[in-house]
């Protein structure tokens, strides 16, 4: 798993407060960007990543990510990382339509489609929390 801005982990408590662009991932599964206008400072001092982040998937074909897998740990809405953030995953389902794809995406709550790169395979969509 990796986070950016590059150098983060290691930042002092004092950067670690107010993190602008905060994103998590990793590598063939996604990323969650906290990249959304009034959302985009996240204090990460007390994050555990490795009990609140969940990839699963086939590397690079078709990935999901669940934050919050327990739900007795998620925060209220605007809290930590229950807040709004941009979803990237691998999504490879042949002979699928755009218009599927979109319908498919904008039918889970409080989702919204952005877009789909046929040759990375690269679904992306925004969530105005988990």
């Amino acid at each position: 798993m990796f986070a950016k801005p590059p150098g983060i982990v290691s930042a002092t408590d004092e950067l670690k407060a107010s993190v602008a662009g905060f994103t998590i991932g990793k590598a063939e599964f996604g990323e969650i960007a906290f990249d959304i206008p009034s959302f985009n400072t996240t204090d990460v001092r007390h994050l555990d990543l490795r009990d609140t982040v969940v990839w699963e998937g086939t590397p690079g074909h078709m990935t999901s990510v669940t934050l919050y897998p327990d739900q007795t740990t998620k925060p209220p809405q605007g809290v930590a990382l229950n807040k709004p953030a941009t979803i990237s995953v691998y999504f490879t389902k042949e002979g699928w339509s755009m218009e599927r794809i979109v319908s498919i995406v904008e039918s889970q709550e409080d989702t919204k489609f952005v877009s789909y790169d046929n040759s990375t395979k690269l679904l992306r969509f925004q969530v105005s929390h988990f």
